[in-house]
C-alpha cells in the first residue's frame, strides 16, 4: 500500500466526523475535536469552504445518500464507544481497533489511559502517515495507544498481535467499523474467526454490516442503491451482507454468541430520533456486538 492510498482511504471516516463536528449544529452523535485536525488538507479545504462544502455535500445528486452515510459513520463510532465503556467498568483493560486508520479515541479520552490499553491495528503506511500527522500538529502520543503494524497480505492479526504487548489470556474488546460490506464473506468469515482464535472467553467485539445482500439490490431502498452504485464506480463495490438469522449461526460456528443485534431502524431511534438538521441512519445496516463463549474454535470454512 502506498501512502498516498493510505492517505484516501484513512481519510474518508475521519471526514465524515468532522462534517459532523463542522457542520450538524444540534446535539452531537459523536462529539471529535479532533477529526478536522487529522484529516488532509483537501479534506479540509472542502469541509472548511461554505462553497466547496455545498458542491460536496449539500447538492440534491449526493445529498440523498452522502448524510446518511455520515450518520452510519457517527453512530457505529458512538455505539462501539458504548460498548467499550460498559465492557471497561466490567473490568476489560485491551481494546483493539482493527482498521484503525485516522480513530481519535485515544485522542480524546485520556481519563481512560489508565483504564484501558488500546492496540491500533492498521497497514504501516497507515500507521506512519498518522504518526506524521500528530507530530505536526504537536500532539503527544497518548501513554495507553500501541500501534501494531499488520500487513494483512503477509501476515496474520494473530502474528501481529503475538508480537504486541497484547494478552490472550484475558478477555478484550475489538472494533470492526466500516469493513465488511466491501469484502467477500469468506474474507469477512476469516477475519472473524482470527478475532476469535486470538481473543480469551468474554471477549468482545463490535462490528457493522449490511443487512442486505448485494445480489438483492432491488429490494434496497432509494438511499442505498445510489450509494451502492456510487461506491461501484469508484471501484469498492459492496459485496457482502447478512440476514439476522444466518449471521447468528456464522458467528456461532465461530465460537462468538450474539449479545445485540440493532437493525437501522432501531440506531435511528436510539441515535438520531428528534433531530431537526437532516441527519438520519442510513438503510439496511445493521450493528453487532458480540461475545467469545468458547475457548477452542473451529476452523473457517472458506
Amino acid at each position: 500500500m502506498k501512502v498516498e492510498r493510505a492517505s484516501r482511504t484513512s481519510d474518508s471516516a475521519a471526514a465524515m466526523r468532522a462534517v459532523h463536528m463542522l457542520r450538524h449544529g444540534e446535539l452531537k452523535i459523536l462529539d471529535d475535536p479532533y477529526a478536522m485536525r487529522l484529516i488532509g488538507r483537501r479534506w479540509q479545504r472542502i469541509i472548511g469552504s461554505r462553497f466547496l462544502y455545498w458542491l460536496v455535500f449539500k447538492n440534491d445528486f449526493l445529498y440523498g445518500w452522502v448524510h446518511p452515510v455520515i450518520g452510519e459513520i457517527v453512530a457505529r463510532a458512538r455505539y462501539a464507544e458504548e460498548k467499550l465503556e460498559f465492557a471497561i467498568r466490567g473490568g476489560t483493560s485491551q481494546y483493539v481497533v482493527l482498521g484503525a486508520g485516522m480513530d481519535s479515541f485515544a485522542l480524546r479520552r485520556t481519563d481512560l489511559a489508565d483504564a484501558v490499553t488500546i492496540l491500533e491495528i492498521d497497514h504501516p503506511a497507515t500507521q506512519e502517515l498518522k504518526r506524521k500527522r500528530l507530530s505536526r500538529l504537536g500532539v503527544p502520543m497518548p501513554k495507553n495507544l500501541v500501534f501494531v503494524p499488520v500487513d494483512f497480505e503477509r501476515e496474520s492479526l494473530a502474528d501481529a498481535l503475538s508480537g504486541s504487548s497484547f494478552s490472550p489470556e484475558i478477555p478484550a474488546f475489538f472494533s470492526w467499523l466500516g469493513t465488511t460490506m466491501y469484502l467477500e464473506k469468506s474474507a469477512v468469515l476469516r477475519a472473524l474467526g482470527d478475532v476469535a482464535s486470538c481473543a480469551a472467553r468474554g471477549s468482545k467485539i463490535v462490528f457493522d454490516c449490511a443487512d442486505l445482500h448485494a445480489a438483492e439490490l432491488e429490494k434496497a431502498s432509494p438511499t442505498v442503491k445510489r450509494l451502492m452504485k456510487a461506491v461501484q464506480r469508484r471501484g469498492e463495490p459492496m459485496i457482502t451482507g447478512f440476514h439476522d438469522e444466518e449471521l447468528s449461526s456464522e458467528l456461532h460456528g465461530l465460537g462468538f454468541e450474539v449479545v445485540e443485534s440493532l437493525p437501522s431502524d432501531e440506531i435511528q431511534r436510539r441515535y438520531f430520533w428528534g433531530r431537526r438538521d437532516g441527519l438520519t441512519m442510513l438503510d439496511h445496516v445493521r450493528f453487532v456486538c458480540a461475545r467469545v463463549f468458547q475457548a477452542e474454535r473451529p476452523a473457517v470454512a472458506v
